[in-house]
């Protein structure tokens, strides 16, 4: 089903740089418009499923986000790939599926009434598709390939043992198994590539269903950034061998699980990292990198509507004449929707996994290393 999108959403005509842009710059009165239109109508609260307004006025500035993301850069697949998770997630935490063909139908009206006459043919053919298709993208929201989130196949008896501590709450059982696992630096790449990264996506899985809470998911990624703490530290090379690496995530980007592996395996593999974490402001990471002057960038974007920070950040390095020479990787969730977006962002490539990431830095590292002949 999700080829058959993919293959009718491509025939729809792209949407112009300077409507895209218009877009962006009026988002937030099409926010306010859209946020206006919906409170005033009687079925909403029902509709909504019990949720506060104010969980709605923040899906509507992420729509904006994202959808300004699209039309800028031209990815309109992406958005076939997330809106049936979008379906999905809301309706698991008790929004009704007539809320999104009611919004849909009032972006329509403001982006109508704001957006100048003239470019708004392409945006709007893209609403009234998401409109017409909207019955379908339910049903497929549905599937397994959907509400199981990324297809990992069936979890180890590992990473099954990881998610019962984690999900039970039990700190020091899920440390102890992960020592267990982590006796070497192999097996400490095998812990967080087979057993932390299948059981979070578990996690992230049973949030989207519902089933566990912001409260669990939390307690969840405290206990695996406890384990990723205790067991690295005695691997870690006494004396780095490779370049210098920063690693952060982009603003607005607050999953940080993924990007801490990707710092921690970069060290093992002989690296001196950097790690900055999440929501890294591009000014204070341009600062950084003019004091530090690495060889390797890897900014991790998530977020289907954290495209144009991630960009723009990347776009504050490359401003910089004396930082163009750092090599710069993306990567993230959202990556593996969108494999080629790396290009887009102006980034030097892209992994989908972190040890990917290991596997390109060190690739990119030795060939520079060559002296040529």
């Amino acid at each position: 089903m999700l080829q058959l999108f993919l293959e009718d959403i491509r025939l729809l005509p792209a949407v112009p740089a300077a409507a895209a842009q218009t877009y962006r710059q009026i988002a937030p009165a099409l926010v306010e418009a859209v946020n206006q239109q919906l409170t005033n109508d009687p079925e909403i609260p029902a509709l909504l499923g019990g949720n506060p307004l104010t969980l709605m006025y923040q899906n509507h500035e992420n729509h904006a986000r994202f959808l300004a993301d699209v039309f800028s850069y031209q990815q309109l697949e992406l958005l076939v790939r997330t809106v049936p998770w979008v379906y999905h997630a809301y309706h698991a935490h008790g929004f009704s599926y007539g809320y999104f063909p009611r919004a849909l139908r009032a972006w329509r009206k403001a982006i109508a009434e704001l957006l100048p006459a003239d470019q708004q043919p392409e945006i709007l053919a893209v609403y009234r598709w998401l409109i017409d298709n909207h019955e379908r993208m339910l049903a497929y929201s549905q599937t397994p390939e959907v509400t199981r989130g990324i297809v990992l196949g069936e979890l180890s008896a590992e990473a099954m043992g990881l998610l019962s501590k984690l999900l039970q709450g039990e700190d020091r059982g899920a440390v102890k198994l992960a020592l267990l696992k982590a006796n070497s630096p192999q097996n400490l790449q095998n812990l967080y590539l087979e057993m932390i990264q299948p059981a979070m996506y578990e996690v992230g899985a049973l949030w989207e269903k519902g089933e566990v809470s912001v409260a669990q998911e939390h307690l969840c990624s405290a206990m695996v950034n406890r384990i990723m703490a205790v067991t690295v530290p005695p691997f870690i090379p006494e004396e780095p061998c490779l370049g210098q690496a920063v690693v952060t995530a982009a603003p607005n980007e607050f999953h940080e699980i993924g990007t801490r592996m990707v710092a921690d395996l970069l060290e093992l593999d002989g690296w001196e990292v950097d790690y900055l974490g999440a929501n890294t402001p591009s000014a204070d990471l341009v600062r950084h990198l003019r004091e530090r002057r690495p060889f390797l960038l890897a900014v991790s974007v998530s977020m289907p509507f954290n495209i144009d920070t991630a960009h723009e950040m990347i776009a504050a390095v490359r401003a910089i004449p004396e930082l163009r020479e750092i090599r710069i990787m993306v990567g993230g969730r959202l990556l593996q929707s969108a494999p080629e977006l790396w290009r887009a962002l102006e980034a030097d490539g892209c992994a989908t996994d972190a040890a990917g990431a290991v596997a390109l830095a060190r690739s990119w590292f030795e060939t520079q290393a060559i002296p040529p002949s």
